[in-house]
């Protein structure tokens, strides 16, 4: 029994990583997550500019990324976070991949503010009155991340909106 004892005592790992030790790997990790997300919004980016470029699309952009265009101005009442709006609209891969829209699935109708779509969709209707058509171009981060819908939007994938905005109340 002494020698059980004795063993389990010699084979004890005293490499156990002490608390500052922790604290510098996550910060390892941490800058090298940064790092990675850094040079992903920078690929990401370069994607949609020459996107842009070869369509001859000019857009207005916002702080968060959002790419933004009025194709026809409409006369109605704008949204503000709380009203309740509703949208015809069209969604597309930014290989011109249509995905998604009103015609097959109705209009999306939402509360802005709540989360219940995509950031950059409630950032774009922001910008609109009721009767605007509006282009968007969502990078990833403002659509559905990392991982897509886990339908027909992939992982990291831009997304362009063709949308009208048809009632805000």
């Amino acid at each position: 029994m002494c020698i059980l004892l004795l063993l389990f005592i010699s084979c004890k790992n005293d490499t156990q990583p002490n608390e500052k030790e922790l604290k510098i790997k996550q910060l390892q990790l941490e800058n090298k997550l940064l790092e990675y997300n850094t040079k992903w919004i920078d690929i990401e980016n370069d994607r949609i500019a020459n996107y842009l470029k070869k369509k001859k699309w000019t857009m207005h952009e916002t702080g968060t990324g959002l790419r933004w265009q009025i194709l026809k101005n409409g006369d109605g009442d704008s949204a503000h976070i709380g009203t309740n709006v509703v949208i015809k609209y069209k969604v597309f891969l930014i290989d011109d991949t249509e995905i998604y829209s009103s015609d097959d699935l109705g209009y999306k109708s939402f509360v802005v503010g709540r989360g219940n779509v995509e950031r950059g969709l409630e950032e774009g209707i922001l910008l609109l009155k009721v009767g605007d058509i509006a282009r968007f171009i969502l990078p990833s981060h403002l659509a559905y991340g990392l991982i897509g819908d886990r339908n027909k939007i992939p992982e990291k994938a831009s997304l362009i909106y063709e949308l009208e905005l048809i009632k805000v109340e």
